[in-house]
């Protein structure tokens, strides 16, 4: 009897702590943020190298359709959202149906529009890594019957590692700062959808100043430990290779 009821305390505990904005809104964030950079990784990087081996006139028309949501206001990417995924839309309804799958106002709304935002930062990173391959490596490569796969996992993403990840660290502080097209598909709602972007304004708006300056307080923080990690697991790797060359 004892040990139940230590253990329903254990829950309310959580449960308490879960329920306060100023836990939900950072886990929210990051878990979306997170979420959104991986998937995006996959299909950019893909692409990239996909568009990377195209000739001049046909890259240029795929870059510029791929980089498209880099230059839509957010809020023109969620109302896209919205009217895509709605529930009222045809695909929105198929998911509803279907699988069950609400994106409009829910948490996979977060994270679809962090996707649509942050998608064309990793493809532009992506593209710069895959132009500064060594083809004659690529040439070499294929000439001994390596295929396309294998091309890319094991010549091509080693040489754009850097790039890749500068890429990866931006997408992730992207996503985690988006505003503008989650209000659209997703709206602020405590424990489901208010990330701290969401949570600054709304608090700002009801005049609560210093709880907003909490969640600003945060969000500097993350910042400067995404500029650190930059600074440590690629430009100062950078500096490094180039002292060891100028010392030889």
């Amino acid at each position: 009897m004892g040990e139940n009821t230590d253990l329903r305390n254990i829950l309310k505990l959580f449960t308490d702590i879960w329920a306060q904005p100023a836990f939900q809104a950072p886990v929210l964030t990051l878990a979306a943020a997170f979420l959104s950079a991986l998937l995006v990784y996959f299909p950019a990087t893909r692409l990239a190298f996909r568009v990377s081996r195209m000739g001049r006139r046909s890259g240029r028309i795929a870059d510029t359709l791929l980089l498209i949501p880099m230059f839509l206001p957010p809020a023109a990417a969620g109302f896209l959202l919205l009217i895509l995924f709605g529930i009222r839309s045809p695909l929105g309804f198929l998911l509803y149906e279907n699988l069950h799958i609400t994106v409009a106002g829910t948490w996979i709304g977060c994270i679809a529009a962090s996707f649509v935002v942050s998608f064309p930062i990793m493809y532009r990173f992506a593209r710069s890594g895959f132009a500064h391959v060594d083809q004659g490596t690529v040439i070499a490569a294929r000439t001994m019957g390596m295929t396309d796969r294998a091309l890319f996992r094991k010549i091509v993403l080693p040489q754009a590692r850097e790039p890749l990840l500068c890429g990866m660290i931006f997408t992730f502080a992207r996503a985690a700062g988006e505003f503008g097209a989650t209000t659209l598909i997703a709206g602020n709602m405590e424990g489901r959808t208010g990330t701290v972007s969401m949570m600054i304004v709304s608090l700002a708006r009801e005049g609560k100043f210093g709880e907003a300056f909490g969640f600003v307080l945060f969000m500097l923080l993350f910042a400067a430990v995404c500029a650190l990690i930059l600074h440590r697991a690629v430009w100062g790797k950078g500096k490094k290779r180039a002292g060891a060359q100028v010392n030889r």
